[in-house]
C-alpha cells in the first residue's frame, strides 16, 4: 500500500491519525512476535507492506557517456552556474595535498575539503528515473554541482523552485579535465585506480593525450 502523509489529530471529531495507525499496527506486529504468533505479525505487516513502484530501478550512467555530458554542459552546474571540477582532479590534488586538501572516502565533514562539497562535478537526472524519467537518455541527464544534486534529490524542478540553465556556449572550462594527464606527470605520476585511468584515457580521447 502507499501511505498518505500523516494527518493532524482532529481531537474533536474522533478521527484517528494515519501516525497513530501506524504505530498501532507495528505494536501489532512485535507483540505477535513476542507472544510466538508469526502468523498474526505477518498479518499485521501485510496491512501496511510497502508498494514497491513498477518503475525498474536505476541503472549507473556509463563512465564515458558521463564524461561526454558533462564535456557538453561544460562542466558548469545547468541549475545554479557554478563552474565544476572532476572528482579525479580534486582526488589527485589530495594525494598531493593530504593536510591542505584532505579528502575522506565517505566524505566526513571534518576531514573532508569544502571543495568537494562545493565545486565537485555530479550529474543528476532532470525528470527524476523514480517518477518516470529515462535513466540513460543524454537529453535527461545534466552536469550538477554536489550541492544542487544533493539539493533536488528526487523531486521535480517546479517542486523545489529549481530551473535548468541553458548551455554556457563558447566556454573553455573543462572542469580540469583537460590538464589532467599533464597533472599527473608534474605529481610523478601517483598510482590510480582502475577507475581513474579508465577516466584519463576518456579523458585523453576528448582533449588529446599530451
Amino acid at each position: 500500500m502507499t501511505m498518505p502523509m500523516p494527518m493532524p489529530m482532529d481531537e474533536g471529531s474522533g478521527v484517528i491519525s494515519v501516525t497513530t495507525e501506524l504505530s498501532s499496527t507495528l505494536a501489532g506486529v512485535v507483540n505477535a512476535l513476542t507472544r510466538g504468533r508469526p502468523d498474526q505479525a505477518q498479518a499485521h505487516m501485510d496491512a501496511i507492506a510497502f508498494d514497491w513502484p513498477s518503475i525498474p530501478r536505476r541503472g549507473n550512467v556509463p563512465m564515458g557517456q558521463l564524461v561526454r555530458i558533462y564535456d557538453r554542459d561544460r562542466y558548469t552546474c545547468r541549475y545554479c552556474g557554478k563552474r565544476t571540477v572532476h572528482l579525479a582532479v580534486l582526488r589527485m590534488l589530495s594525494t598531493a595535498y593530504p593536510c591542505e586538501f584532505p579528502h575522506h572516502p565517505n566524505w566526513k565533514a571534518d576531514c573532508t575539503h569544502p571543495a568537494y562539497i562545493e565545486i565537485s562535478t555530479s550529474n543528476d537526472h532532470v525528470r527524476p528515473v523514480s517518477r518516470g524519467g529515462a535513466s540513460r537518455d543524454d537529453d535527461n541527464i545534466v552536469t550538477s554541482c554536489a550541492g544542487c544534486n544533493y539539493r533536488k534529490g528526487d523531486l521535480p524542478l517546479d517542486v523545489i523552485g529549481m530551473s535548468l540553465r541553458p548551455i554556457e556556449q563558447g566556454s573553455s572550462w573543462r572542469g580540469l579535465t583537460d590538464l589532467y594527464r599533464p597533472l599527473w606527470d608534474a605529481l610523478n605520476r601517483p598510482e590510480l585506480s582502475a577507475g581513474d585511468r579508465q577516466l584519463m584515457r576518456a579523458f585523453d580521447r576528448l582533449y588529446g593525450a599530451s
